[in-house]
């Protein structure tokens, strides 16, 4: 398989109502060409001042494209409101086959589940990380570097980024062409989609439109003259290979989430300004050194962005039929009743900071953060303003300028004494051209001077033409 990130040209609202630019990370299996995950994110759009800090967006981290590569070990389910023609029982796969190898199937959309033995990726900082290359080691994955410049190594992916752009972001309405002559006017000001809709459209457009379009590279060596579309191409490879379910476990799964390497004390221990701890000193046996000198006697402890509110410590010295993991909750959980995410966390820290509250009072930015998530909930209200990006409002307009009037300052009274009158004719008007008055210097009037020219003369029959010949009825 082969992994890669780019920008998808699609303008949205982000989660704080701003307008951002968005980035898409897919993998796609060379065989079939099928992409097996994707997932789409904010993109940062620019630096702050000072300490290099980006204003916009998070950017692709490598917890992002560890979630891309999960996907691909399992089916992606159909939502409420697709397509009858995404479903996989109507598709090309064979659906019986699957369903009676592995349940999750029923009511699976028409993407293929294939493990990736081997992933091409470049040298971006979310791929080469060592979350990224810890969790692909721990599924049996090997990751392989690609040259640097040299786009032939990915070539798949790339080009199939581009045919992202055409076949889908270009018929979006908030569609911005990286080039400025073929961009169209106005986009902010059309409706746009939130990050989560725009995810779910794309994964309906791969299941209806990607994973069913003959390829010009599938080929059947049986039937060379005929394309095959990546459903069917992965219909004939499963027949050879065989299918194998690959769910994986909760001890698995842990595995994949982002690592801290924490030193436990009497408090716990702390990840991002929060601090995670047990009541009654359950975590006093693991205080001290972990006896790991790799990493200074600290201790694995994994979690996720996307919930923040617990932890999992991974206990080394656990005998292998017990269960290593222990879960230990954030202390001020309790505080924050409605789902929240790391970014919401940050957003919490900033308010507080703004009101001039000190980094350490986790229970006031946990307070901040209810507050956020809160508003957030009931939606804006009658007064409330947009919150709108400085970056995202038009340019000012000028005002075109009023041409002055040549007699806004009034006109002098008009004089009749003043006014010279035009001469008049010395006869009617109607008598100039019938009149039969004489052209002056000379002494045929208007008739006798027309009778004169002979091309104005209609010949009669028997006349001679111009150059003395007899002319003919034609």
């Amino acid at each position: 398989m082969q992994i890669d990130t780019t920008g998808l040209d699609v303008l949205v609202i982000g989660d704080d109502g701003q307008i951002i630019s968005v980035e898409l990370t897919i993998a796609i299996d060379v065989a079939t060409r099928s992409i097996v995950g994707a997932l789409i994110v904010p993109k940062r759009f620019r630096r702050g001042a000072g300490a290099g800090r980006w204003l916009g967006g998070r950017a692709t981290r490598s917890f992002d494209t560890v979630q891309v590569v999960a996907q691909s070990t399992a089916p992606l389910p159909v939502r409420p409101g697709w397509s009858p023609e995404t479903f996989m029982d109507g598709s090309d796969l064979p659906f019986e086959e699957l369903l009676a190898a592995d349940e999750r199937f029923a009511g699976a959309a028409a993407r293929p589940v294939i493990k990736p033995e081997t992933l091409v990726v470049d040298h971006g900082s979310p791929f080469v990380s060592a979350d990224f290359t810890r969790s692909c080691n721990s599924l049996g994955i090997e990751v392989r570097e690609a040259r640097l410049r040299t786009p032939v190594d990915k070539a798949i992916v790339e080009r199939a980024m581009l045919a992202i752009k055409t076949g889908f972001s270009q018929h979006l309405a908030s569609y911005t062409h990286h080039r400025l002559d073929l961009r169209g006017k106005r986009v902010r000001k059309q409706p746009l989609w939130t990050i989560a809709r725009l995810q779910d459209l794309f994964e309906q457009w791969v299941a209806l439109h990607w994973q069913q379009t003959p390829h010009g590279a599938l080929r059947s060596p049986f039937t060379p003259g005929l394309k095959l579309t990546p459903n069917q191409m992965y219909a004939a490879l499963i027949s050879l290979r065989g299918y194998r379910a690959t769910a994986l476990t909760e001890s698995e799964n842990r595995k994949l989430l982002p690592t801290v390497w924490a030193r436990i004390d009497r408090k716990g221990f702390q990840i991002n300004n929060r601090t995670y701890n047990l009541d009654k000193g359950a975590l006093d046996p693991f205080r001290g050194s972990s006896g790991l000198a790799a990493f200074q006697g600290r201790w694995e402890v994994h979690y996720s962005p996307n919930q923040p509110e617990v932890a999992w410590l991974f206990n080394h010295r656990t005998a292998s039929d017990s269960d290593p993991w222990v879960e230990v909750p954030f202390i001020h959980r309790r505080i924050l009743c409605d789902r929240w995410t790391e970014e919401s966390w940050e957003q919490g820290l900033q308010v507080h900071l703004a009101a001039g509250g000190h980094r350490r009072d986790e229970a006031a930015i946990a307070r901040a953060t209810h507050r956020l998530l809160s508003k957030a909930a009931k939606g804006p209200g009658p007064d409330d303003v947009p919150a709108v990006s400085a970056r995202s409002l038009p340019a000012p307009r000028r005002r075109p300028v009023a041409p002055k009037e040549p007699y806004a300052a009034g006109m002098p009274p008009l004089d009749p004494e003043s006014v010279r009158p035009f001469r008049r004719l010395d006869r009617p008007a109607a008598e100039v051209f019938t009149g039969g008055e004489p052209v002056k210097d000379s002494g045929q009037n208007i008739d006798a001077f027309l009778a004169s020219l002979p091309e104005l003369t209609p010949p009669t029959d028997g006349d001679n033409g111009p150059n003395g010949q007899q002319r003919e009825d034609r």
